[in-house]
């Protein structure tokens, strides 16, 4: 009896070991859908990664979920941006960091500072020059007899001599320098300038009526040295007006070669100077004088032979009425001015 006792001792206590020894049953998985699915049934398709491994890709591990709740979104990490030497970028070295100084002084030190610097500007002129001068009268009247011939006592100047005021030009001037330096005090600087045309006018006429004026171009026959007159206008013979003109024009260039000579100290300073400076003055003269011949009138050529009316002569020959006698006379006179 006491060995069947013993034995029933011993039969629990090897259940009892068998039965501590013995691993508890899986517990349903927290990621499955359904707590009821065992281990049996396999892990579950997820495009977060297998079930029940807790971790997601590209992600911090996963927190427990309730049975029957939605699926957190996990958002997957940035990619890592590749080295600037890795294969994905074989054409480009590795960029190094540059302060924003050096930056600054590469730019000023190779972009910002040229070898040569230029400056120019524009000038407007307000100029006055010398009046031109006239030296002889270019036109005349005069009585019927004396016709505005020179050394006739009734003969007087309409238009000469005397000065032709031009009055005030206006014009420009462009500038422009190179220098050597950014201190400038070395260089070559050029400029030109020009003034607009500028000219004076007068006009007379006589409409060849018996009230008309008698209007004359004097002039000096060189062949028999004596004082003549080309009419214009005179009463019964010729209708007709003359105007006068001049026009003066101005222009002018220069180079020179500059420098900033360290004579003084202070404010002041001295600069040195050469170069080459031309100008071109213009000046001109023109007299245009038209007559026509009206019919039944007379005129005395200067041999003295008397034209019945209605003719008139030029060139040696015959012009008759109505036709139109013109005659112009042209001055031009050019300065120009070399200088270094």
């Amino acid at each position: 009896m006491r060995h069947g006792f013993l034995a029933s001792v011993a039969g629990l206590l090897t259940g009892a070991t068998l039965s501590l020894a013995q691993a508890p049953s899986p517990a349903p998985s927290p990621y499955l859908p359904d707590a009821s699915h065992s281990a049996l049934a396999g892990p579950a398709q997820s495009p977060y990664g297998p079930r029940g491994s807790g971790v997601a890709p590209f992600s911090a591990p996963l927190s427990p979920v309730p049975a029957g709740a939605p699926l957190p979104e996990v958002s997957p990490a940035p990619l890592p941006t590749p080295p600037a030497e890795s294969p994905y970028n074989p054409h480009c070295a590795a960029i190094q960091p540059v302060p924003a100084s050096g930056i600054w002084q590469g730019f000023k030190d190779h972009a910002a500072v040229p070898e040569l610097y230029v400056t120019g500007g524009a000038d407007f002129l307000l100029w006055w020059i010398k009046d031109n001068h006239l030296s002889v009268p270019l036109v005349t009247t005069g009585s019927l007899a004396g016709r505005g011939t020179l050394g006739q006592a009734d003969t007087s100047s309409v238009f000469g001599p005397g000065t032709l005021n031009y009055h005030q030009f206006t014009g420009g001037r462009i500038n422009l320098a190179l220098w050597h330096n950014a201190e400038r005090d070395r260089g070559v600087e050029g400029s030109v300038f020009a003034l607009g045309q500028k000219s004076v006018r007068f006009s007379a006429s006589g409409d060849g009526s018996a009230s008309s004026p008698v209007v004359s171009v004097p002039f000096h026959d060189v062949l028999s040295d004596t004082e003549r007159v080309s009419l214009v206008a005179l009463p019964g013979s010729f209708a007709g007006g003359v105007v006068v003109r001049s026009q003066s024009d101005l222009w002018g260039a220069e180079g020179n070669f500059v420098y900033k000579a360290g004579l003084l100290d202070g404010p002041s300073s001295v600069w040195l100077l050469a170069g080459f400076r031309y100008v071109d003055l213009g000046e001109d003269l023109v007299v245009t004088q038209g007559s026509r011949i009206l019919p039944f009138g007379s005129v005395t050529l200067p041999s003295g032979d008397i034209l019945p009316g209605g003719r008139s002569g030029f060139a040696g020959a015959t012009v008759l009425a109505p036709n139109l006698v013109s005659v112009r006379d042209s001055f031009r006179t050019r300065n120009q001015f070399y200088g270094g």
